[in-house]
Formats: structure tokens, sequence, C-alpha cells
């Protein structure tokens, strides 16, 4: 099997885990959007394969992880700023 055109191993490249993997994009399908280069997508060089926990240390997940936090954060303070009004 393959994802996003590059082999599947079913082996983490970090810690040597097998089972379910994840792929994770090196260069972040935020910022592969934003220069407008979608062939990193799917170029083996920008992704590797982890498993679950070693995907969930990358620096990918901590922002993404950060811009939900703020998200909650703002919408608490949305509500309550109305209820207090």
């Amino acid at each position: 099997a393959t994802r996003y055109g590059v082999e599947v191993t079913g082996k983490c490249q970090i810690c040597g885990a097998e089972g379910k993997t994840q792929m994770h994009h090196i260069v972040s399908v935020s910022v592969i959007e934003k220069i407008g280069q979608p062939e990193l997508l799917t170029n083996p060089g920008n992704i590797v394969e982890l498993c679950t926990e070693c995907h969930e240390l990358t620096d990918t997940h901590y922002t993404e992880m950060d811009q939900e936090e703020e998200t909650k954060s703002r919408d608490k303070e949305g509500s309550a700023r109305k209820s207090s009004t």
C-alpha cells in the first residue's frame, strides 16, 4: 500500500515500532499550500512514516494543538463577555 505516493511499511522511522503508522509531512501541508508547491505533498523526501506516539511529538502536531487551544480560549472569552453585558 502507498500513502501520498510513498510505500507504507508499518514501521516508525523514529522509534522502529511496528503497527499502525501515519505519514508526516516535514514541510507541513499548510506551508505547502501557502508557498504554492503542491508537489511537496507527494515528494518522498518530504514524508516520513511515524507511529502515532512519535507523530504527536512533531512540531506540526503541537502547532495544531496550540491553534485549537487558542480558538477554545477565544471562544470562552467571547462567551464570558457576552454573558457579562
